[in-house]
């Protein structure tokens, strides 16, 4: 990998006299970059396409990159190569399999690695809806569908509702920010945000700190039944707690 000096002083360099030796030197520097990015489709039949498009990516970063608005190129190239590789499996992937619940739309996504055998074990089913937190139903259901059930990707998510978002926009939001530019910006924004609370956090008592991440800062909210059940009080005061460390998390934010 070359270094940041390096890249910057080449980056300038080919984007004032286009030359080739220079982009070459560019691309092997990047291309374990390219290839890390690529090897999310080793195992299917685009992973040759997925490195060639990282490639022509790589590129493009290359040609469009200001060093003006950010230094940060590793970043800014791995959005925009990640992105256009993503873009461009999704076009040749004419169909896909239809998961039609959220709990097996998230085995789902974990599917591949059984991809190799030709059952799904029961141990295995019931590792994965533990890892998961879902019914041992629902990974059965989903590696059946892993193997069979095929759908358009234009088609609708939900048949009765005319606004609906397709099978595709579920596959990759990767496009909500088209400037890599500003995916990193809103990248480095969320990571600061997490480090604020982690710190604002650390002020408070264990107990009372993995409440609050349990109720306000998780992807599956636990019931305060259930939250008072794990330690030991009544979930009027799990709910109390809660709206305390959020009152005083509000004010160390903007101290």
């Amino acid at each position: 990998m070359l270094t940041h000096e390096q890249t910057l002083e080449m980056i300038a360099c080919y984007q004032n006299t286009k030359c080739d030796r220079t982009l070459q030197k560019l691309l092997v520097g990047y291309s374990r970059m390219c290839i890390g990015i690529a090897r999310a489709y080793a195992n299917t039949d685009w992973y040759d396409d997925a490195i060639q498009e990282a490639y022509v990516a790589l590129i493009g970063a290359i040609s469009t990159f200001d060093a003006t608005r950010s230094s940060a190129f590793t970043a800014y190239a791995s959005v925009a190569v990640r992105r256009e590789v993503n873009r461009k499996v999704k076009q040749m992937w004419s169909v896909i399999h239809v998961p039609d619940s959220k709990e097996i739309l998230k085995a789902y996504r974990r599917m591949s690695r059984y991809s190799h055998q030709r059952t799904l074990s029961q141990a295995d089913a019931e590792a994965l809806a533990n890892e998961l937190s879902i019914n041992v139903r629902d990974v059965f259901a989903a590696y059946s569908l892993y193997h069979s059930s095929t759908i358009s990707m234009d088609q609708k998510v939900s048949s009765t509702d005319a606004d609906a978002i397709t099978f595709g926009d579920m596959i990759s939001s990767e496009d909500e920010y088209q400037d890599p530019a500003l995916a990193v910006e809103h990248s480095q924004a969320v990571s600061f945000a997490h480090e604020r609370l982690d710190e604002c956090l650390s002020r408070f008592p264990q107990r009372d700190a993995d409440i609050y991440r349990e109720r306000r800062a998780s992807e599956k909210t636990r019931g305060l039944a259930d939250l008072g059940k794990r330690y030991g009080i009544s979930a009027e005061r799990v709910r109390q707690i809660e709206n305390q460390v959020h009152n005083k998390v509000q004010m160390l934010s903007v101290a």
